[in-house]
């Protein structure tokens, strides 16, 4: 033999050598990282529909509101528009009415994002994970409107079970009922004092005729259902303490 060494022919028809089994913690580990991309990739077409949703919400109104302006506009200053001038007054009127309910419902937005950071620092992630938990856009209308929503809101992210049966209710109303009920049902604990004997009775709704009425449930807004229910299911809990 010389003492220079030769590389061996390698055969091209000669099989491919067998991959090294995985094992078991290795099979664990791939498919942790799988289910992870997956959980991600919901997250982020939850996210994607939920962006795209709100700006073709928010370009349909910023398309309603210059139409109306430009009416307005065209009536008041004289110009081609041929509206009678009461009909002008009423378009202004309720314009000036949907501008106050659109500040509203973001003052009660910012209200509810505030309150929920001051409960906790990853409020917002707290949020993007109940909409990937089944939160839809009229959910989130009621939690915004509730008294204490950023509690209720936190309390049901740590509880997946009561956020599935409501979110499973088909309509508004039946939605503000179980929040009502959920949100007396934490806001008496075990740490927390019975409410007052006063306050327990749910406030009842005055007719017109300043008398006393009982709740009517079926002509109730959804704020007053989720109030009257919640005072109600507070009332029993603190009876039981």
């Amino acid at each position: 033999m010389s003492d220079t060494e030769t590389d061996l022919p390698v055969d091209p028809n000669a099989p491919e050598p067998d991959a090294p089994e995985q094992t078991e913690e290795q099979q664990a580990e791939e498919q942790q990282a799988e289910a992870k991309r997956t959980r991600g990739d919901v997250r982020f077409a939850a996210l994607s529909a939920r962006t795209a949703a709100m700006a073709a919400e928010l370009a349909a109104e910023r398309a309603q509101r210059e139409a109306l302006e430009a009416r307005v506009a065209a009536a008041a200053g004289g110009g081609t528009s041929d509206m009678p001038v009461d009909e002008v007054r009423r378009l202004a009127m309720n314009y000036a009415q949907e501008m106050r309910a659109a500040e509203r419902v973001e003052e009660k937005k910012a209200a509810f994002h505030e309150a929920g950071r001051r409960l906790h620092s990853d409020f917002q992630a707290r949020c993007d994970a109940l909409i990937e938990m089944g939160v839809d856009g009229p959910f989130s209308a009621l939690l915004v409107e509730m008294e204490d929503g950023a509690k209720v809101a936190s309390a049901l992210h740590d509880d997946p079970a009561a956020l599935e049966r409501i979110a499973s209710l088909k309509t508004e109303r039946a939605r503000a009922i179980a929040l009502g009920k959920y949100a007396g049902e934490i806001s008496v604990g075990a740490h927390a004092p019975p409410p007052s004997r006063v306050s327990q009775a749910p406030e009842p709704i005055r007719p017109v005729n300043g008398s006393r009425a009982t709740f009517n449930e079926a002509t109730a807004t959804t704020d007053q259902l989720i109030r009257h229910y919640e005072r109600q299911e507070a009332a029993k809990r603190a009876a039981r303490l």
